[in-house]
């Protein structure tokens, strides 16, 4: 949960981002680390039961989903020894013109 990150310089920050954009783009160097915090954020935004410590969604079907990577409004960037295709910042470009799918927040995630 977000809450366990409150030592982490980007968990005051990720507080108050819900409220100004629709979408999200990550860029994660540090996938042991970084990754389950952007996790945490994600479900935070996404979870319609608010995850955070204070009230636990209790492993709804969308925090599974984001888990478990199928979540439609969460795309996982995979790079090859670390570049970027053309066609896969195309395709980003293409899906941030979008409407999200489930009528929350679109997160992008570019892993290392």
């Amino acid at each position: 949960m977000l809450d366990d990150y409150k030592n982490n310089k980007f968990y005051n920050y990720a507080k108050n981002l819900k409220k100004y954009f629709h979408a999200y783009i990550f860029e994660v160097d540090d996938i042991e680390t970084s990754y389950p915090l952007i996790l945490a954020f994600i479900k935070m935004i996404i979870c319609p039961n608010h995850y955070t410590n204070n009230k636990s969604c209790l492993d709804c079907n969308i925090c599974h989903l984001i888990d478990e990577n199928y979540y439609e409004d969460l795309k996982v960037i995979e790079t090859t020894d670390k570049i970027i295709k053309k066609e896969q910042i195309t395709k980003l470009q293409q899906e941030l013109s979008l409407k999200s799918s489930n009528n929350t927040n679109q997160v992008y995630v570019i892993k290392e």
